[in-house]
């Protein structure tokens, strides 16, 4: 079909396509779709929902589809949007419609709809309307009699497009009210009421039977009733009859949220205060802020404090967390200060939970959205200020599956780009930031001391070289364990963090040193005690231990190294009737049970935590007194240029956890290598010193934040099909035109070298600036994604390791 711009859209489609669509409009439809609609389209002869995202045909096809229907009646996305997955698609070579997908709790396939039913206003006017206006008459008529309609029922009614300039008409008048993206419209009817029509108070007298004339009786008289209490008084079947009858209408509440009276905060320190009035100076500036605090030192406190400016300043607030750090302390946090306009969103809510919590925000309901990296995405249309709590941590980062993006730096993105402010906190900031923030890039704010003075933990380093070790459990030097006994014996509570879950670690031949690996991934299984099966934690393969060694035969497989599970069961050895609590992925798979560990902890049912990482973060329990680290190696031996970096702020986190009282705390650091400036450093909670040293060896090495760093993924389930992939992906990279700017490295294989069955090289960029790397990867015209049915290459910007 050949016509005029307008009448051609480009569509994205959720497939691994990095590309758009042109489909044409028909005559009725030609100025009713809009950007961010979601449209039903014929795609390689299949029914399919798809984004538009502009219109015209670029490409000047001739023959192209035409646009079937629409889904919804106003835009499933804004502009605004629409404009940020172009720019993660773009920045992150990911393609579009997985970007835009990937936006939407359940993508943007999900089955949901606007419901509509008559407004108040509606009720009052029906009659007068309904005798004068035609279509938009027959429109409430409709709605009127069924009390809750869909947008697809509507459409089978009234057509397709023909349907929507007289909704949208009579939903603007407010003669009918719409409830936005509802997934299941039968919950909706719980939540309604019902009125009296003029027809039943004129005519409801004629009504005979007994039931039938008590339904009137009491709605005269009431003149409104909950539709769960005529559920229960009246069968289902008489209020289907009333509604079609037009005696009754049925309504629904609004939605709106209200901002609650100002939260009751203490009054800030002096350092707090000192913060607070440079944050709000780059509110107003509409800059970026580091608040680089302590543990403890009450950067929460801030950021609700900030929060509250700019909702009662009529904007919206992000704040992004790390998921181990959405435990229920933290969450309380916002929703005490901010009551019902502050929804949470996180992964172990089902995928209809997490879609209401972005409807809520699409549709102004929610004021706050407080979630994990995925929480960027709220479609705010007044976005007034973003929180990264934790900035460093690399959660934020996706790094498995497109699109390749980091939450924190999106933050970044859409305040340079809308001016919104955005404040970065930690207490280990990662060396992008903090250099950021003392070169003048960022407003630096500096909490030095934890709120009521409360001292920072002793910190003492265990050198396993040379301790002592408990002959019930060696992985337990001895001062740890009368630590421990004393800490109990006071009635404190004990964390400790072992980096690993698990038993044991690897499983090896004592006699010929042969290692059961997984049949996917070139890596070590991991033994788990709970179920006596070995398990890959990359891609999930489980098999036995075997009685002997694959490899020469021998009755002689150990089980060596330690995990959390190991760490518990050597507790209850050295220490008997203990109360040991678990916090690992294995331990809180369950829905819920992550909340109801710490709801134990937190009311002293468990005397001691053992936990990998998520022990780490938002904890903030007074009568822990020490915290443990059961090996401070493990994130050490990463063959990654952050691993020290990493390895730093794990210990310095987990430390902060103890002392959080007046009694203060301490804090045990057990190590193979005590002289690593990371881990001594960590010991001193020394961050300036330790960001000098790791800045050194950063910039001998040309590493971040001295240039920015992309990575080309090559992966074959062939291994010299792999091998020859990746030689020939670098011959593109160089022949078009690397010069002075970019640095290539490789191809070499990935330090895991297979992954879930695919053989893995990489290449990797270094450049002064992200641009130079976009520019020769686009020049190079590379397809990413899947190549064949046995290999992909992939892209990865500004990755947060290399592995």
């Amino acid at each position: 079909m050949t016509g005029r711009g307008d009448s051609f859209v480009q569509v994205a489609v959720q497939r691994h396509l990095n590309r758009l669509f042109t489909y044409h409009l028909s005559d009725e439809a030609v100025g009713l779709v809009s950007i961010g609609d979601r449209v039903l389209i014929d795609f390689a002869g299949k029914i399919e929902t798809g984004v538009v995202v502009s219109f015209g045909n670029p490409e000047g096809i001739k023959e192209t589809k035409p646009v079937i229907a629409p889904i919804d009646l106003f835009p499933f996305l804004s502009g605004g949007d629409i404009e940020l997955a172009q720019f993660v698609s773009e920045y992150y070579f990911s393609p579009i419609g997985e970007t835009i997908s990937a936006m939407v709790p359940g993508n943007i396939g999900i089955s949901c709809e606007d419901v509509f039913t008559i407004s108040g206003k509606g009720a009052e006017m029906y009659n007068a309307w309904v005798a004068s206006e035609k279509t938009t008459g027959d429109m409430m008529r409709y709605v009127a009699s069924h009390g809750l309609v869909s947008f697809s029922d509507m459409r089978e009614r009234f057509g397709d497009f023909e349907v929507l300039t007289p909704l949208r008409e009579l939903v603007n008048k407010k003669l009918i009210s719409v409830r936005r993206f509802i997934t299941d419209k039968r919950r909706l009817w719980k939540d309604g009421y019902l009125t009296p029509t003029p027809k039943l108070i004129t005519e409801g007298e004629v009504l005979t039977g007994k039931k039938r004339t008590e339904f009137v009786s009491e709605m005269v008289r009431a003149g409104r009733v909950d539709f769960t209490y005529a559920l229960e008084r009246y069968k289902r079947r008489l209020i289907d009859e009333m509604l079609r009858g037009g005696f009754i209408f049925f309504h629904l509440d609004g939605e709106k949220g209200a901002i609650p009276d100002k939260p009751l905060l203490p009054s800030p320190t002096n350092e707090q205060a000192v913060a607070l009035k440079q944050l709000k100076k780059t509110l107003s500036e509409k800059g970026i802020s580091l608040v680089f605090g302590v543990a403890g030192s009450g950067k929460t406190y801030l950021y609700i404090r900030m929060a509250d400016e700019v909702l009662r300043r009529g904007k919206n607030v992000i704040v992004l967390v790390p998921e181990i750090s959405l435990t229920p302390q933290a969450i309380e946090r916002y929703t005490d200060a901010f009551g019902d306009v502050a929804y949470v969103t996180h992964s172990n809510m089902t995928m209809h939970q997490r879609f209401e919590v972005w409807r809520s925000a699409k549709l102004g309901i929610s004021k706050l959205i407080i979630g994990p990296r995925s929480a960027i995405f709220a479609p705010f249309d007044n976005l007034g200020l973003i929180v990264v709590d934790e900035e460093h941590d690399a959660s934020y980062k996706q790094s498995d599956t497109d699109p390749r993006y980091n939450a924190r730096d999106v933050a970044l993105y859409l305040s340079r780009r809308y001016g919104i402010p955005v404040i970065l906190g930690s207490s280990t900031p990662s060396l992008e930031s903090y250099h950021r923030a003392i070169t003048g890039r960022y407003n630096l704010c500096v909490l030095k001391h934890r709120v009521l003075e409360y001292p920072m933990p002793a910190v003492k380093i265990v050198d396993m070289r040379r301790a002592d070790r408990h002959s019930k459990s060696p992985i337990f030097s001895i001062k740890l364990v009368s630590m421990i006994e004393e800490a109990i014996s006071k009635g404190r509570q004990v964390i400790l963090l072992q980096n690993r879950r698990g038993f044991a670690t690897v499983a090896i031949c004592k006699k010929c040193g042969f290692t059961i690996r997984c049949r996917n991934c070139d890596v070590t299984m991991t033994y788990h005690k709970a179920t006596g099966r070995l398990l890959c934690h990359y891609c999930h393969y489980k098999r036995s231990v075997p009685k002997k060694c694959p490899e020469c035969g021998e009755e002689a497989i150990e089980l060596l190294g330690f995990g959390t599970e190991r760490v518990v069961e050597g507790l209850n050895e050295v220490l008997g009737e203990v109360k040991i609590g678990r916090m690992d992925t294995d331990a809180t798979r369950k829905r819920g049970v992550h909340t109801e560990i710490l709801s134990d902890f937190e009311a002293g049912r468990y005397q001691v935590l053992v936990g990998t990482q998520m022990v780490s973060k938002g904890l903030d329990y007074p009568n822990v007194t020490l915290v443990g680290v059961i090996n401070a190696d493990t994130s050490l031996m990463f063959p990654d240029f952050r691993a020290g970096e990493r390895t730093y702020q794990l210990i310095a986190q987990v430390v902060g956890r103890s002392g959080r009282s007046a009694e203060g705390g301490e804090a045990i650091i057990q190590t193979f290598h005590p002289l690593h400036y990371s881990i001594e450093l960590a010991s001193k909670l020394d961050y300036v010193t330790f960001f000098e040293r790791e800045m050194e060896y950063r910039r001998r090495l040309v590493y971040p934040p001295y240039s920015r760093v992309g990575v080309i993924l090559i992966e074959d389930r062939r291994s010299e099909k792999a091998r020859e992939r990746a030689s020939a992906v670098r011959e593109v990279i160089v022949r078009g035109g690397v010069g002075e700017k970019v640095r290539v490295l490789g191809p070499a294989p990935a330090p895991i070298s297979r992954l879930r069955g695919y053989y893995r090289w990489q290449i990797l960029l270094f450049a002064k600036r992200a641009v130079d790397i976009h520019s020769i990867v686009r020049a190079s015209g590379l397809k990413f994604g899947r190549y064949s049915k046995y290999g992909r290459v992939v892209v990865d910007i500004d990755p947060v390791d290399l592995l």
